[in-house]
């Protein structure tokens, strides 16, 4: 086996080095690239779980048996589907539109409510109804951070409320 004189076994040991750090520094330039181009017309993209990750967390926060994650599954399947239909129709700036968005979410979280309520015992319930709050708190952060959250003047709303 033939030893390599030290400052020749640096140097290749930089090199080889410096060449890992280009491609570190080539796939962060591509994948913040790719996060550019993805947001459509400037505004932010707005990521939802897929239905796998949203079942886990279900079943992991509210101590779900393998019986009432089956059981809830066709629920949170209608759920996850119907909004990500109501998400992809809400490109439009219409106030209208948004606004009637927002009803049927929240008519569609109801029902969801309402239907998990049957499956699941009480206490799965307060868990679930916690998850909803944490959910909404981060959404309200979203709006603030992306801009598109109404303005707020000595802790109201526009209008006195």
């Amino acid at each position: 086996m033939i030893s390599l004189p030290p400052a020749v076994a640096l140097y290749l040991n930089h090199t080889k080095e410096r060449h890992k750090f280009k491609h570190f520094i080539l796939i962060i330039i591509a994948l913040t690239l790719l996060t550019a181009c993805s947001s459509r017309s400037g505004r932010p993209e707005i990521k939802r779980p897929s239905l796998d990750s949203r079942l886990y967390t279900l079943k992991h926060r509210l101590n779900l048996t393998d019986a009432q994650l089956e059981t809830i599954r066709p629920i949170i399947k209608e759920n996850h589907e119907k909004k990500s239909a109501l998400f992809k129709d809400s490109e439009k700036n219409d106030k209208k539109a948004v606004s009637a968005m927002r009803q049927q979410i929240e008519d569609l979280e109801w029902k969801t409510y309402k239907n998990l309520s049957e499956h699941l015992t009480t206490e799965q319930m307060e868990k679930y109804s916690k998850l909803l709050k944490e959910k909404e708190e981060r959404m309200k952060e979203q709006m603030k951070t992306s801009g598109k959250g109404r303005p707020e003047r000595d802790g109201k709303k526009p209008g006195g409320r």
